[in-house]
C-alpha cells in the first residue's frame, strides 16, 4: 500500500489476485470440462475450487443470497468430487467429503447416501448401520437410493 496526496493505493507493481473471481473460475471451469467429458479436467478445476472456499466470501455488499450462491457452487463442487472419489476406489477421501457436505447441509440426501456407500465400499459395516440408523431418526422417510443400499446390503 502506498501513500498518495489523496488517499492510499495499491503497489503498481502489486499483483492481486481476489479469491472470489478465481473460485467463479474454477468452479465454470470445472462443470465445463465435465459435460466436455473431461475428468481430469474437472478434478483439477474443482479441487482448486474446494482450496479457495474458507467459507463465505467478503462481499461488497449484504446480499445474502449471493453467499448462499457461492456456497451451493461450493457444495455441488465437493459433492462432484466425492462421487468421482468413490468411482477411483478413494472411500476415505469421498467419506471427508461427504461428511463435509453434510456439516454444511444436514439435509443433502445425496451426501447422505455417498457417506453411506464409502462406509461400505471401505468396509466398514458398522458405521455404515450407525449413519443409516441416524437417517432414519432425522427424516420422516428415506430417499429410494438410501432404502435400496440398505436392502443390498442388509443393514
Amino acid at each position: 500500500v502506498l501513500t498518495a496526496s489523496d488517499g492510499y493505493l495499491l503497489h503498481p507493481d502489486l499483483q492481486v489476485v481476489l479469491d472470489l473471481n478465481a473460485f467463479q473460475t474454477s468452479i465454470r471451469s470445472g462443470w465445463s470440462a465435465h459435460a466436455e467429458g473431461r475428468r481430469e479436467a474437472a478434478r483439477s478445476a474443482f479441487l482448486r475450487a474446494e482450496q479457495l472456499y474458507q467459507g463465505d466470501f467478503a462481499l461488497a455488499k449484504s446480499d445474502p443470497g449471493e453467499g448462499e450462491e457461492y456456497r451451493r457452487a461450493f457444495l455441488q463442487a465437493i459433492y462432484w468430487l466425492a462421487e468421482d472419489d468413490l468411482c477411483c476406489s478413494q472411500a476415505e477421501a469421498c467419506r471427508a467429503r461427504a461428511q463435509r457436505i453434510l456439516r454444511e447441509d444436514p439435509w443433502h440426501t445425496g451426501a447422505a447416501a455417498l457417506l453411506l456407500k464409502a462406509y461400505l465400499a471401505s468396509g466398514n459395516r458398522r458405521a455404515a448401520r450407525r449413519h443409516y440408523e441416524r437417517l432414519m431418526k432425522i427424516h420422516d422417510s428415506l430417499p429410494p437410493e438410501i432404502v435400496q443400499i440398505a436392502r443390498t446390503y442388509g443393514l
